[in-house]
């Protein structure tokens, strides 16, 4: 499967990770879709994935800015997921 299309089923671990406070969850997938999006292209999405990367690091707890960038990162992994059909 291509990296396009597993971008929907990201988005919901992300959305799962975020409801069920697991912070290490998102830093991981966080830090995995940072370079895959960098080694495809895919700026945007790194940004976004770069941001929760770091605001992952420095708490062990979901607080408002952590959810607001889980949840932009979901969201721009669903409209890459649309944009392969």
């Amino acid at each position: 499967m291509s990296f396009r299309s597993k971008a929907a089923a990201r988005a919901q671990t992300l959305r799962i990770d975020l409801s069920s406070g697991n912070v290490g969850g998102l830093r991981s997938l966080a830090h995995d879709l940072h370079g895959m999006a960098g080694t495809f292209g895919f700026d945007r999405l790194g940004a976004h994935a770069q941001l929760l990367e770091e605001a992952t690091i420095t708490h062990v707890h979901i607080n408002d800015d952590i959810g607001q960038k889980a949840t932009a990162l979901a969201d721009a992994l669903d409209d890459l997921a649309k944009e392969t059909h």
